[in-house]
């Protein structure tokens, strides 16, 4: 089993082209894999706690998702409201 950690992405308006950058080239790396690795996320996903922020950094992740990842995510201070 393979695993990819990631950690603090910190989701933010000035951080999402990184971030759905890093998302591709995840999903275009083991495209061709029949079993694919698992993604640990770590740490604060999002900068602030705020809804909006929450959904499209979920929106984001949920990509990797349906590309036949397996997520684990463990959240960080910066998720807690």
């Amino acid at each position: 089993m393979k695993a990819i950690h990631i950690s603090d992405l910190h989701y933010r308006t000035s951080r999402v082209v990184k971030i759905n950058n890093l998302v591709d080239k995840l999903i275009e790396t083991y495209s061709d894999e029949p079993i694919k690795p698992v993604i640990v996320i770590s740490g604060d996903l999002v900068e602030s706690p705020r809804k909006d922020r929450m959904l499209a950094c979920y929106q984001v992740l949920s990509r990797l998702k349906e590309a036949g990842h397996d997520l684990l995510i463990c959240p960080g201070n910066h998720d807690v409201k």
